[in-house]
C-alpha cells in the first residue's frame, strides 16, 4: 500500500537483486516540492525536436500555448455548461481533469474533481487512466506523479494498477530530456509496482515491457549504461513481478551501449542473442551495433564488424544491400580486399543483389590494396551486371595509378567520355595521378588541357597531381607556371598543393647533387624559393604540415643551409604535435649540417632525435658519418663504425638500435679515414674496416665471386677500391696456386668512358706494394686491369707479406 507522507528510498544499484529488493521498501513517498514539480517549463515537450536550440525553444513554447489554449477552451466550455444547468458529461469532467493536470492548474483540478464526486458519475480507474494519458502525451512526469500520489491517499477508493504505473513511468521518461534524471523516479515506480504485485496489492501481470524499455533508453542518454544492464538482468530473472525482456528491450540495450561507445559489450550482447537467446536479433539489432562500429574505423572494430557479418550470415538474417555496402566500404578503407570479397560472396549466397555501389566499394578495396588486376576484373563484372557509373571508372583508374598503368588509366577515361558520362574533376585527377606515378608529365598536361575543353573545372587536387607529375620529371618551370596559374585564377592553394611544389623543388635539388639533370638549377635558388613558399603559406594562413617542413629541410640539405635548417627544426619542436620533427625531418637537417661541415650541430640534432624517442636508422647514421667526414673528424667516424659493428662503447649506436652498416657506411668511414691517411696512420684501421665489411657480406658477397682471382671493383669509390686491392693481394699471398688476377674497374658506355678508377688501380699497384706490381690491360676489355700470375709469383717470392 502507498502511504502519504513517507519517503521512497531504494538505491538504484539494488535493482539487480530482483524481488528481494521489494522487501526493503519501508518508506514510500511520491511527493515533491509543489513549485518545483509542477512548473510548466519543459513539461510538454511531447515530440522530438530538430534544428538548433532556438527552434526547439520556439516549438516548445508553441506547443505550450496550444495546450494552454486547449485548456482554456475546455474550462470555458465546462463552466458554460454548468452555468446553463445542463448536465455535464463524464467525458467533459475527465477531459478538463486531464488538461488541468497537464497544465499544472491544480486548483481547477481539485474543483472539478470535487464536482465530479458530487455528480452522478463515479471516479473510476479509467478516469485516472485518461488523466495520466494526457500527462504522458504532454511529457509532464511531475504531474503524473502527483496524480499517482492522490490515488494512494487514504480517501481514494481507486488504487493504481499496472497501467497507471506504466503511464506515469512513460511520462517521466518522456520528460527526461528537459529534466535530467527523471528516469530515476520512473525506476522507483517500477519497484513500487513490483512490490505491490508481490504483496498481492495488484493482481495480474507486471508492468508492460515498454515502460522498462523507455527507462533503459533514458539510462543510455544519461551515460548510465551499467544501470541499463542491471535492469536487463532483473527482467531476465523471470520472477513474475517484473516484465520479461522483448526484442525492443534488447534493441534499447544495444542503443544504450553503442551511444556510450561500449562497442565490445554491444557486440557480445548481440552475439549472445544470436547464439543462445530465445529472442533472436533482427537486422535492425545488428545494424545498431554495426553502425557504431563502422563509425570508429579501427582495425579491432573492423574485426568485430566482420564477426557480426559472419553471425548474420550463419543465422540467415537478410540485411539490405546498403548495409553490406557500408561494411565493404569499411574494408576498402582498411585495405582488406579479401574481407570485402568474402562479404560480397555472402551477399550472393543469400540472394542479396549487389548494386553499382557494391562494385564501386569492391574496386576501391582492390585499389587501396594495390591489386590492380583484381580491380579490372571487378570492373568487368560490374559492367556486365549492374552497369557502371562515373565512380566505377574513377576507382578503377585509381587502381591503375597504383601500378603506374597510365595508358590503361587514360583508356578508361576515354571510355567514360564515350559512354556520355558526366565527367568531373575526380576522374581526371585520378588519371593525372596515374601519369604522375608513371613519370608521364606530358600526358598529365594534356589531360589538364582536355579538362578545359570538356568544361570541367580543375580543383586543387588536380593541380597538385599535375605539379607532382612535372616535379617527378624535373620539369621545374612547368611546376612554377602551374602554381602561378592557380594564383591568377584566385584559386585556394592548399597545403597539399604547396607540398607538391616544395616536393618538386626538393627532387630538383637532389638531382643537382647527383648531377642527373641536364639543365641544373642553382641549389641556392631552390632552397631560397622553398623558404619563400613556406613564408607565403604562413602569410596566407595556409598552415604547413610535417610534409611541408620536411620538403623545405630537404632543399636546405641540398644547399648546405644549416642555419635555416636549424631554425625550421626549432619551429617544428615548438609547434603542435602534428608538426613535431620525425626521422625524415631530423635526417634532412643533419644532412644540411653535414654538407656545411657543421659536425657539432649535426650531433646535437642526432641527440635531440634520440631524446624524442625517434628510432634512428642506417640512413640517419650515414648522414651523421658524412658530417664527421666533411668536418674532418676521423676518430668520431671510426667510433661510430665500431658502435655499429658491436665493438664500440655505444656512444652513438647501441645493440638495441639494431643498426647494421651498409655500403654507404663503409664508403663514408673509409673515405673519412683516407683523407687523413698521410697525417695519421689509419692504414690498419682501413684494412680492418674492409675485412669487417667482407665478413658481413657488404663487399665481395660469396654468391657474386666466381674466384678470388677475378674481382669487380666497378662502382667503388677510390678509397674503397684502394682498400679492396690491398685486401685481395693479401688474400692471394695465402693461396698456394697462383693465377692471373683480373681487376674489373669498368669502362665504356655504362661508365661514360671514365678511366679514373682504372688508372687509380694501376697506380696503387705501383705505389702501395714493394716491390711494385706491374699490370696490363685486357685487349678486348679496356676496363679490366690484369696482373699476370708470373708477376704475382715473383712478387710473392720477393715479398711474402704485403
Amino acid at each position: 500500500m502507498l502511504h502519504e507522507g513517507c519517503s521512497l528510498t531504494i538505491p538504484i544499484k539494488q535493482i539487480r537483486y530482483g524481488s528481494l529488493a521489494t522487501k526493503h521498501i519501508t518508506h514510500i513517498n511520491l511527493s515533491m516540492d509543489r513549485n518545483a514539480a509542477f512548473s510548466l517549463n519543459g513539461r510538454i515537450d511531447t515530440k522530438k525536436n530538430f534544428g538548433n536550440s532556438g527552434n526547439k525553444n520556439q516549438n516548445r513554447d508553441m506547443r505550450a500555448k496550444l495546450l494552454r489554449d486547449k485548456y482554456e477552451f475546455q474550462k470555458e466550455r465546462f463552466f458554460k455548461i454548468k452555468k446553463s444547468d445542463d448536465k455535464i458529461s463524464q467525458r467533459s469532467y475527465e477531459s478538463l481533469l486531464a488538461l488541468s493536470a497537464a497544465t499544472n492548474e491544480w486548483e481547477t483540478y481539485d474543483m472539478v474533481f470535487h464536482e465530479m464526486t458530487l455528480s452522478d458519475f463515479e471516479i473510476e480507474s479509467g478516469t485516472y487512466t485518461s488523466i495520466l494519458k494526457e500527462c504522458y502525451s504532454t511529457g509532464n512526469g511531475a504531474a503524473a506523479l502527483k496524480v499517482l500520489e492522490s490515488m494512494q491517499s487514504s480517501s481514494s477508493t481507486i488504487k493504481p494498477d499496472q497501467e497507471h504505473f506504466r503511464l506515469s513511468i512513460l511520462a517521466l521518461c518522456r520528460n527526461n530530456k528537459t529534466e535530467k534524471g527523471s528516469w530515476k523516479q520512473a525506476l522507483r515506480l517500477i519497484h513500487l509496482a513490483a512490490a505491490a504485485i508481490e504483496n498481492g496489492e495488484i493482481n495480474g501481470d507486471p508492468v508492460r515491457a515498454d515502460a522498462y524499455n523507455e527507462i533503459i533508453h533514458c539510462m543510455g542518454e544519461d551515460s548510465r549504461w551499467e544501470d541499463a544492464l542491471d535492469l536487463l538482468t532483473l527482467m531476465e530473472e523471470g520472477t513474475g513481478f517484473h516484465a520479461l525482456p522483448n526484442l525492443a528491450t534488447y534493441d534499447r540495450i544495444l542503443e544504450s551501449l553503442t551511444s556510450n561507445n561500449q562497442i565490445e559489450a554491444a557486440t557480445d550482447q548481440v552475439l549472445s542473442m544470436a547464439e543462445g537467446s530465445t529472442i533472436r536479433p533482427t537486422v535492425y539489432s545488428i545494424e545498431i551495433v554495426l553502425s557504431s562500429i563502422l563509425r570508429n574505423r579501427g582495425r579491432v572494430d573492423l574485426k568485430r564488424a566482420l564477426k557480426l557479418v559472419d553471425k548474420m550470415h550463419e543465422c540467415k538474417i537478410a540485411a539490405p544491400t546498403v548495409l553490406y555496402n557500408r561494411i565493404i566500404s569499411a574494408c576498402a578503407k582498411a585495405k582488406q580486399l579479401e574481407a570485402a570479397s568474402d562479404i560480397f560472396y555472402k551477399m550472393k549466397d543469400q540472394n542479396i543483389a549487389p548494386d553499382t555501389v557494391t562494385y564501386n566499394s569492391l574496386i576501391s578495396a582492390a585499389a587501396n590494396a594495390g591489386r590492380t588486376n583484381a580491380a579490372l576484373r571487378i570492373f568487368d563484372l560490374c559492367r556486365k551486371d549492374t552497369g557502371t557509373d562515373i565512380i566505377t571508372y574513377t576507382n578503377t583508374i585509381r587502381a591503375c595509378a597504383k601500378s603506374k598503368m597510365s595508358k590503361k588509366a587514360i583508356q578508361l577515361l576515354e571510355n567514360a567520355k564515350r559512354s556520355n558520362m558526366q565527367m568531373d574533376a575526380f576522374i581526371y585527377t585520378a588519371a593525372i595521378d596515374a601519369c604522375a606515378k608513371a613519370n608521364k608529365f606530358q600526358d598529365a598536361l594534356n589531360l589538364l588541357a582536355d579538362m578545359k575543353e570538356m568544361n570541367v573545372q580543375p580543383n586543387e587536387y588536380t593541380y597538385s597531381a599535375v605539379i607532382t607529375a612535372c616535379g617527378n620529371c624535373g620539369e621545374l618551370e612547368s611546376v612554377l607556371e602551374l602554381l602561378e596559374q592557380m594564383k591568377n585564377k584566385d584559386m585556394k592553394i592548399s597545403t597539399i598543393t604547396y607540398n607538391a611544389v616544395i616536393s618538386a623543388l626538393s627532387k630538383a635539388a637532389k638531382k643537382n647533387i647527383k648531377g642527373d639533370t641536364e639543365t641544373k638549377t642553382d641549389s641556392q635558388e631552390l632552397w631560397k624559393l622553398s623558404l619563400k613558399l613556406l613564408e607565403e603559406m604562413k602569410s596566407n594562413r595556409v598552415w604547413p604540415d610535417l610534409y611541408t617542413y620536411s620538403g623545405v629541410l630537404s632543399c636546405c640539405a641540398s644547399g648546405g643551409c644549416y642555419e635555416e635548417a636549424l631554425h625550421i627544426i626549432k619551429t617544428m619542436q615548438n609547434g603542435p604535435p602534428r608538426v613535431r620533427p620525425n626521422k625524415i625531418a631530423y635526417t634532412a637537417a643533419i644532412s644540411a649540417c653535414a654538407r656545411a661541415g657543421e659536425c657539432s650541430h649535426a650531433l646535437k640534432l642526432f641527440v635531440d632525435m634520440k631524446a624524442d624517442r625517434i628510432k634512428c636508422d642506417i640512413v640517419t647514421c650515414n648522414t651523421v658519418l658524412s658530417a664527421f667526414t666533411n668536418s674532418g673528424k676521423p676518430d668520431l667516424a671510426l667510433a661510430m663504425w665500431n658502435d655499429m659493428c658491436g665493438k664500440g662503447k655505444g656512444e652513438y649506436v647501441t645493440a638495441r638500435d639494431n643498426i647494421k652498416p651498409d655500403i654507404v657506411t663503409v664508403t663514408s668511414v673509409i673515405g673519412c679515414l683516407e683523407k687523413f691517411r698521410d697525417q695519421e696512420n689509419y692504414e690498419e684501421e682501413i684494412d680492418s674496416i674492409f675485412r669487417d665489411a667482407v665478413e658481413m657480406q657488404i663487399l665481395f658477397p660469396k654468391d657474386t665471386m666466381d674466384t678470388q682471382f677475378e674481382i669487380d671493383l666497378s662502382g667503388m669509390s677510390l678509397p674503397v677500391a684502394r682498400a679492396a686491392v690491398r685486401y685481395v693481394i693479401c688474400k692471394i699471398v695465402e693461396e698456394e696456386k697462383t693465377h692471373d688476377l683480373n681487376l674489373i674497374t669498368g669502362i665504356g658506355r655504362s661508365h661514360l668512358n671514365d678511366t679514373a678508377l682504372r688508372e687509380f688501380v694501376q697506380d696503387i699497384l705501383q705505389t702501395d706494394f714493394d716491390p711494385p706490381l706491374k699490370s696490363t690491360l685486357m685487349e678486348r676489355a679496356k676496363g679490366v686491369v690484369i696482373v699476370a700470375k708470373e708477376t704475382i709469383q715473383d712478387w710473392k717470392n720477393a715479398s711474402p707479406v704485403a
